[in-house]
């Protein structure tokens, strides 16, 4: 019983979390290219127009390196959540067939 109890725990956990599982995304579109413009505009008032679609590149690729680093982190936690409470309901019922049996054996032997 205490088997099944801490594996629908670890379910809970898995599909929804007590505080529920969060992920990161890349900003919208639209925000995506007011942030370009901006950069645009600020390196074109710097003196340095060639710049601004580089650093951008850059700033994209660290966003992106970042948001699935913590993605994946987060997928690997819900999944080790899902192979604990499977390995115990599978314990838990093994435990219950092999002292199902037992109980029967008695059962029939003292009847």
């Amino acid at each position: 019983m205490i088997l099944e109890i801490v594996s629908f725990y670890f379910l809970y956990r898995a599909y929804s979390g007590f505080k529920g599982f969060k992920y990161g995304i890349l900003p919208y579109a639209d925000e995506l290219k007011e942030y370009y413009d901006n950069l645009k505009s600020y390196y074109i008032d710097k003196g340095e127009p060639e710049k601004y679609n580089d650093r951008f590149k850059e700033i994209l690729t660290e966003l992106h390196i970042k948001i699935a680093s913590f993605n994946t982190k987060q997928i690997a936690r819900r999944s080790g959540f899902r192979y604990y409470s499977v390995q115990l309901i599978f314990w838990a019922t093994v435990f219950l067939f092999i002292s199902a049996i037992l109980f029967f054996l008695n059962f029939f032997r003292y009847k």
